[in-house]
């Protein structure tokens, strides 16, 4: 049996449409933490980023930071870290940290690059790779061994460019994964 509800009064008409100062107030907080909350990413200072990516738990239970020294003790002729680029994209509510290096193969001059790249966020803070499924910087959140075989591994492809350009060509088509 469906009950059938009551017209309201005009008196309890006028109860309800009336707001309580409480409910004005809750309404009010609640909306100004949505703003600033979306507000807040983009203000990441450039120190604060880089302490942040520094400072990242990897996979390997070390940071980012002990990482990069330990590849730089265990390879000291072939990898040195370079300094790293804190950028800002419009539009975009995270910065970017890119970490540059120099690689220098046997019997070669060292050549720079910058393919580690992170994207950080400051409310909370917040410390993901950029391109989880590729590079060097998957390689770096997977550990320092690890990080330090893709090293070798990215040296060889530069000493015969051949095999590099064959290796690009062919990673779509490789069913291996190769770490």
């Amino acid at each position: 049996m469906v009950k059938r509800s009551r017209a309201a009064t005009p008196g309890e008409a006028g109860r309800l449409a009336t707001w309580s100062p409480r409910a004005a107030l809750t309404t009010a907080l609640v909306l100004a933490s949505l703003a600033g909350a979306r507000a807040q990413p983009a203000d990441v200072s450039d120190a604060r980023a880089l302490a942040l990516v520094r400072g990242h738990r990897t996979h390997g239970f070390v940071t980012v930071g002990q990482s990069l020294a330990y590849a730089e003790r265990a390879r000291p002729q072939s990898f040195r870290l370079a300094r790293a680029r804190v950028e800002r994209r419009a539009g975009e509510p995270f910065t970017r940290v890119r970490l540059c290096y120099w690689l220098r193969p046997a019997g070669r001059p060292a050549e720079p690059a910058c393919g580690i790249d992170y994207l950080v966020s400051d409310g909370p803070p917040h410390v993901e790779v950029a391109e989880a499924f590729g590079g060097l910087g998957r390689e770096l959140e997977a550990g320092r061994e690890r990080f330090v075989r893709a090293l070798d591994r990215e040296l060889d492809l530069r000493r015969d460019p051949a095999a590099k350009a064959l290796d690009d060509a062919l990673a779509p088509f490789d069913p291996y994964d190769r770490r």
